[in-house]
């Protein structure tokens, strides 16, 4: 790889090195194959009854468990939450002592104002701090199924390491079956923390 780091490991890999999700880790929108995702509004509606049905079996303990197990409710709220939001954030660690803040959201508006029924592209964000490259915010844009446009916002010194490795890169994501639409390298800024 361009940076001579560890791959990150695919999320459920991942879990088995002592990943713990802080956030939303849902098979919500887009990954059951549905040909278009609830509206937002019908999630949040969803979301709240779930929510209020979880209030009243807390007070009444013994009432209606049957409808949602208790050991599932977290992961059900989790689920519509992030629905509701359209997003999935994940916090953990992509290998031992490697943290990463990972955000993938759909980037579904459309020329005028409007929004697609279906996603045409997604932004996922990656934030973490390597070894030898310092703190990295990676952005990344698939549209069309087929075009990449990364940008990395990174430390001062680690700039000419990234540029050296952006070849390398572009060869790996057309050996992926991607088209490199395109690569930007700048150093972090004041919007690029937090």
């Amino acid at each position: 790889g361009v940076t001579g780091e560890p791959p990150a490991a695919p999320a459920g890999a991942a879990a088995g090195h002592g990943a713990q999700p802080q956030a939303s880790l849902a098979g919500g929108a887009g990954s059951q194959g549905a040909a278009t995702p609830p509206p937002a509004h019908a999630a949040a509606g969803a979301y709240a009854s779930v929510q209020a049905q979880g209030l009243s079996l807390a007070a009444n303990s013994g009432a209606a468990t049957s409808a949602i197990p208790s050991q599932l409710q977290a992961l059900v709220q989790q689920q519509l939450a992030t629905l509701a939001q359209g997003a999935v954030v994940w916090a953990g660690q992509a290998w031992p002592g490697q943290e990463l803040e990972w955000r993938i959201e759909p980037d579904d508006s459309q020329p005028g104002g409007g929004q697609a029924a279906v996603p045409s592209a997604w932004t996922s964000v990656l934030r973490l701090d390597l070894p030898r490259l310092g703190r990295l915010v990676v952005h990344l844009r698939l549209s069309g199924h087929t075009e990449l446009r990364v940008q990395v916002a990174h430390d001062t010194p680690a700039g000419s390491a990234l540029r050296a490795g952006g070849a390398a890169l572009r060869e790996s994501v057309t050996q992926a079956g991607l088209r490199l639409d395109g690569l930007a390298l700048r150093p972090l800024g004041a919007q690029d923390h937090g």
